[in-house]
C-alpha cells in the first residue's frame, strides 16, 4: 500500500477520534443539561461527519479492488475499532436524546393545562 493510501486511513482514524470525543461531550452535555454546549457541538459534529464521509469516499475509490497486505492490518484494525466505538457512543447518544424527549413530553403533558394546542403540546 502506498503512503497516500496509508495517509487516508490515518486521516479517517483522526477524524473518527475527534468525532468520538465530541459524541462523549454531547452525552455529558445531555446528562448535565447544558443545552448551549450541546447546540454548539452539533455544528462541530456535522462538520466532522461530513469530512469523514469525504475521506471515506476517497479512501474507497483509491483502494477499490486492492488486496491490502498484512503490514497494513494495524491501521485497518484501528479504523475498524474507531468505527465500532463511534457507532456505540452514537447509539448511546441517540437513546439519551430519546429519553430526554420522552421526559420533556411527559412534563409538558402533565404541567400544561388541558386543551392547550400550542407548539409545546405537540409530540416529537
Amino acid at each position: 500500500m502506498d503512503e497516500g493510501i496509508k495517509e487516508l486511513f490515518r486521516k479517517e482514524v483522526r477524524l473518527l477520534a475527534e468525532l468520538l470525543v465530541i459524541i462523549e461531550e454531547q452525552i455529558q452535555n445531555i446528562i448535565d443539561q447544558k443545552i448551549e454546549d450541546f447546540s454548539r457541538n452539533l455544528q462541530k459534529m456535522a462538520g466532522i461527519a461530513a469530512e469523514v464521509a469525504e475521506v471515506e469516499k476517497e479512501r474507497y475509490a483509491t483502494t477499490y479492488g486492492q488486496d491490502l497486505s498484512k503490514e497494513e492490518d494495524e491501521i485497518i484494525a484501528k479504523l475498524k475499532e474507531y468505527v465500532r466505538k463511534v457507532r456505540e457512543k452514537n447509539e448511546t447518544l441517540t437513546l439519551l436524546l430519546r429519553q430526554e424527549l420522552a421526559f420533556n413530553q411527559f412534563l409538558q403533558k402533565n404541567l400544561l393545562p388541558e386543551g392547550n394546542t400550542s407548539i409545546l403540546d405537540r409530540q416529537v
